[in-house]
């Protein structure tokens, strides 16, 4: 079996600096009628860059997250814009990020609620809790912050509703 790979076929977008980036990385490759019938492997090994580390000290859209779970997307307003809309145990995650001393959200929710900011995984390490007021609706925006000690490394906003 041969068949072509272009080197924007393995492009990631890179959030750090809003474009697409083709990574140093080892990709296998297989072949076969179902995953556990492979008749054929290969590794491909790509000459490319490292995306550096996430600044989250910076204005960083919750939208321009890593990984989720149990979250859904909103509009931001009736007009433009998307946001993440969290559910119970909900989360969303920043890998490889660097962060600051200051938590802040911009929230929109009916009857409030928190945001949880964990460290490497959902049930991590808790490192705050911001409030989440009631805002009266979903259009209507407000801020939700707490203080953390700054640091590095995978960083998880976990939802929790009233």
């Amino acid at each position: 079996m041969t068949f072509t790979l272009k080197r924007s076929d393995l492009a990631v977008w890179d959030h750090t600096r809003s474009r697409w980036a083709v990574e140093e990385a080892a990709h296998d490759v297989l072949v076969g009628s179902a995953s556990d019938r492979i008749r054929g492997r290969a590794t491909l090994r790509v000459r490319g860059e490292t995306i550096p580390v996430r600044d989250l000290a910076r204005t960083t859209r919750a939208m321009d997250f890593d990984d989720y779970r149990g979250v859904t997307f909103a509009d931001e307003t009736k007009a433009a814009g998307e946001a993440v809309a969290g559910s119970e145990g909900g989360w969303i995650s920043f890998t490889r990020a660097a962060y600051g001393s200051r938590f802040t959200a911009g929230v929109a929710s009916v009857s409030g609620g928190a945001v949880e900011v964990r460290s490497g995984s959902p049930k991590g390490r808790l490192l705050a809790t911001a409030q989440v007021p009631a805002t009266g609706g979903i259009y209507q925006w407000g801020t939700a912050s707490a203080s953390l000690r700054a640091g590095k490394g995978d960083l998880y906003l976990v939802f929790s509703l009233i």
